[in-house]
């Protein structure tokens, strides 16, 4: 399901699979309407030899996060909420949330520091991701700048409002350029777009096998990367952890007897 291709089709075709926050299982009944060719035995190898770049791609990818957020203990930090209380800009518009009640999580879409931040009532506006609904409130400029710069290291993690309040930033402006420098050092080794570039390859292969043509790969990729169901279809990585859901979720606690 690497394949742009054939997430395209599974979405489009077979979508009776994809449920709660675009999320789905791969029973036999639905890989069975995949389609298949056996000119796609002809890429058998080339396929294999992607296996140990891929691999160590989704690392990269998967421990972002925490490295990030240990390179960020290495400079003087303070909690976002402590940041905003001692403020010297304090307004009626210190701290404001909407779209975000105690409780519930927001997944964080902040790759490449693709954040909006706007000056709104005296407030900078700081977007957790694609729901234009869902925004942060900040009366400060530069606690806002700070935040969105440890927001953009979490991109893909979902997070609760009761958390983002015990978020580190840099304490002052030389922890954030050290932080800075940090991230873009990381980044340099640009494992995202090796993924993409692995996506690409297979691709290529699968167009190949099943004689599509470079228009039709074209405006695949283009639909799979735009559109706003199938944008999401994406396969669980290597690394990555499976997230518990429903009764799962609380398999492992002690009190789940009781």
């Amino acid at each position: 399901m690497l394949s742009s291709v054939y997430r395209f089709f599974y979405g489009v075709y077979s979508r009776m699979g994809a449920v709660e926050e675009m999320w789905s299982n791969h029973y036999p009944t639905n890989l069975s309407l995949l389609p298949w060719s056996e000119n796609l035995l002809a890429h058998t190898h080339d396929i294999e030899n992607l296996r140990e770049e891929y691999l160590q791609t989704c690392k990269a990818m998967h421990n972002r996060a925490d490295t990030l957020l240990a390179k960020l203990q290495e400079v003087e930090t303070i909690t976002f909420q402590r940041a905003v209380a001692d403020s010297v800009h304090l307004s009626p518009w210190s701290m404001e949330w909407n779209g975000m009640e105690f409780g519930e999580s927001r997944l964080v879409n902040a790759k490449d520091a693709k954040f909006h931040e706007h000056f709104s009532n005296g407030s900078y506006l700081v977007q957790l991701g694609e729901n234009l609904h869902s925004w942060i409130g900040i009366g400060d400029k530069e606690i806002a700048k700070r935040f969105r710069a440890v927001l953009t290291i979490l991109d893909g993690r979902e997070i609760k409002r009761e958390d983002i309040i015990k978020i580190l930033l840099p304490k002052h402006d030389t922890d954030l350029h050290h932080f800075k420098e940090s991230v873009e050092e990381y980044d340099a080794g640009n494992a995202f777009g090796k993924y993409d570039t692995i996506v690409k390859k297979i691709d290529d292969m699968v167009c190949s096998a099943f004689e599509l043509s470079e228009d039709e790969k074209r405006f695949i990729q283009e639909e799979m990367a735009t559109d706003s169901f199938l944008r999401h279809i994406k396969p669980s990585l290597p690394f990555t952890g499976k997230k518990k859901r429903g009764l799962l979720a609380g398999l492992s606690e002690s009190t789940r007897y009781q």
